[in-house]
């Protein structure tokens, strides 16, 4: 723009005489004027045309720039990344103090995003994700963390596992308002009926699986992914694509078809359209299944679960960093909006010795399964050029429930968040509160001073309450789970000692790990190959969950203050604890507690049909 106009004055300048003459005849001005101001005039007409460039310069710019504004304020790119069973401390942005955590990517998008330093969810899976895909709190919508294959066939809208069907998604509503819709992972909040699956809640495509876990080689639904042995003594395989069970990939590594889905869909999207892109990792909820070059990686730490527990989340920062270069070389990137995020705290529990969870919420207390801060406020954050530039590299403490990506999503999409087909049906509404004025810097403070956690659990200004029986009630050290350092053990032996499974089901869960764990392992090689060792264990295994009750009365605590809940301000602070009591107590009329039924033996008949696969076996009632 400015090259040209400058040559050009250079020729106007030699040639002056030649342009001057024909003007001269213009018979309103005398000859001799032009011929005295031929250099002036020729100077002139190159300010002239500088200044048309420059004007047309800086019109450019301002189009380029409001052009990249009206994408920026258009209808964003949404990512959610939702990571299974991630600990607070398992990142290294959250926990510096950690000699061998590596997450790389994870940690430069925290540092240049947004840190969300209080997002609050439920302690454990289906509830978490009914909570987020349904714009509720946890206590409004499912509070039992059941299997998928439960009915109660006198409610026809809330027997089921996970969100009653009358309720609608957030993919639904955002498809309605011209979103792209696609799902990959795990489900977890219902399949009794197709209209349960992704499929049947506004994703228009979908690979997935519809339990709590599943093993990462052999797609079983086994005792270590899930806690339970629903169709026992059946074997139940659970992979799902769209509308029929995925039949012929046994023994191809889940996170791979996972990654390989979501790369297919970003590069197959028309970038005219929003996307919606809900990737929920099967990393890295039990069973530990990193692949063996990761592992490999870290053969310098000692205790075998934190080894196969930080080399998956190494797996899964590479596998973020991967996505968001795919973004960026699509052109997306700068429109879009990606939250980071776990859908509770992170399991500390061991299976057998050594083995267990492996997760660490240094330096909160407690983890997955209790109303700890380490059982339900998670790490995450919001990343992508849909963050506006003034708000990039700040860390928010403001109050935030999973409950409010929903209508906050609704909001970015220009649709309502009102549930008409919930409200009609009397089922309760939608939570959630709008966390873009938050998020975009137009307003410092949150929507939120006061989250109901749970029936035991409530949230009120700088005030915690915790009330009954809490499991794992302890805090670990930055390198959790050390050799020698006490750790729980998992609750769920109980249930499978109860259930009269017993070896068969531990020898099938621990077939696939057994290639993880070396023979010559002094404690779990023999016991993981030898089923006479398994039958002693499971006999004497005594369940220590590290429990902690805090009566009637409940437990205080200030975490703004004190937020790995140290010092019970109940007999300091009494009237404050009674006042929490009290409107938690008002706040528990409300709960949402359908009688959802037992284990459907129609369910596990089902499956027969699709060679052991999972599969919806009902239709809705209309």
């Amino acid at each position: 723009f400015l090259f040209f106009p400058v040559l050009f004055c250079f020729f106007l300048f030699v040639s002056c005489s030649s342009l001057v003459e024909p003007i001269t005849q213009f018979p309103l001005l005398p000859k001799a004027f032009f011929q005295r101001m031929k250099v002036q005039w020729a100077v002139l007409l190159c300010c002239i045309v500088q200044a048309a460039a420059k004007v047309t310069v800086n019109f450019h710019n301002n189009q380029c720039h409001a052009s990249a504004e009206r994408k920026r304020t258009g209808k964003p790119h949404i990512v959610f990344l939702l990571i299974d069973d991630l600990g607070w401390g398992n990142l290294g942005y959250n926990n510096p103090n950690s000699t061998e955590l590596r997450t790389p990517t994870i940690d430069r998008l925290a540092r240049e995003g947004i840190q969300l330093d209080r997002m609050y969810t439920f302690a454990a899976c289906s509830p978490s994700r009914s909570s987020l895909l349904s714009g509720r709190l946890p206590v409004h919508v499912n509070l039992e963390n059941i299997d998928p294959e439960v009915h109660n066939p006198q409610d026809a809208i809330s027997g089921y596992q996970g969100i009653p069907l009358k309720m609608t998604s957030i993919a639904t509503k955002l498809r309605s308002a011209g979103y792209r819709t696609h799902m990959v992972g795990k489900w977890d909040v219902g399949m009794a009926t197709q209209e349960h699956t992704p499929r049947g809640r506004g994703f228009e495509t979908d690979l997935s699986y519809f339990h709590h876990g599943i093993d990462s080689f052999t797609h079983e639904a086994d005792f270590i992914s899930t806690g339970s042995v629903p169709c026992f003594p059946d074997q139940i395989y659970s992979l799902w694509d769209g509308t029929q069970p995925v039949l012929n990939r046994n023994g191809s590594y889940v996170p791979q078809l996972f990654f390989d889905r979501a790369m297919h869909t970003i590069n197959t999207h028309n970038t005219n359209e929003p996307l919606f892109l809900y990737y929920a990792f099967r990393e890295v909820h039990t069973a530990l299944q990193p692949p063996l070059e990761y592992i490999a990686q870290f053969a310098d730490i000692e205790h075998p679960s934190r080894r196969l527990y930080t080399a998956w989340v190494k797996y899964v920062d590479d596998t973020i960093a991967k996505l968001v270069d795919k973004l960026k070389s699509k052109g997306m990137w700068d429109n879009t909006l990606l939250v980071l995020a776990s859908d509770n705290g992170g399991p500390i529990a061991t299976f057998i010795g050594d083995f267990g969870a492996g997760a660490n919420n240094y330096p909160l207390k407690g983890a997955k399964f209790s109303d700890w801060e380490g059982g339900v406020r998670v790490p995450g954050f919001v990343a992508g050029g849909a963050i506006p530039t003034k708000m990039q590299g700040h860390k928010l403490e403001e109050y935030i429930h999973f409950a409010d990506w929903y209508t906050t999503f609704c909001a970015l999409a220009g649709v309502s968040p009102f549930d008409s087909i919930a409200s009609s049906a009397g089922l309760p509404p939608v939570d959630g509160m709008n966390l873009w004025p938050l998020l975009s810097g137009e307003t410092a403070l949150g929507p939120r001073t006061e989250i109901h956690l749970s029936p035991k659990a409530l949230i009120q200004g700088n005030y915690k309450l915790v009330l009954g029986l809490q499991v794992y009630s302890g805090h670990t050290s930055a390198n959790y789970p050390s050799p020698g350092e006490p750790q729980p053990v998992q609750s769920a032996l109980a249930n499978l000692q109860q259930s009269g499974a017993g070896v068969q089901v531990l020898v099938t869960a621990f077939a696939s790990l057994a290639r993880l764990i070396p023979a010559d392992d002094p404690v779990l090689g023999p016991l993981l190959r030898n089923p006479e060792l398994l039958q002693e264990f499971i006999a004497n295994a005594s369940p220590d969950t590290w429990e902690e009750d805090c009566g009637e009365i409940g437990c205080l605590y200030d975490i703004k203050a004190d937020p790995a809940e140290r010092n019970d301000l109940t007999s300091v602070l009494p009237e404050v604890a009674a006042q929490l009591r009290q409107r938690l107590e008002q706040l528990n009329r409300g709960n949402f507690l359908p009688d959802r039924g037992g284990t459907s033996q129609a369910a596990c008949a089902k499956k027969r049909e699709f060679g052991g696969y999972s599969a919806p076996w009902l239709r809705p009632e209309r």
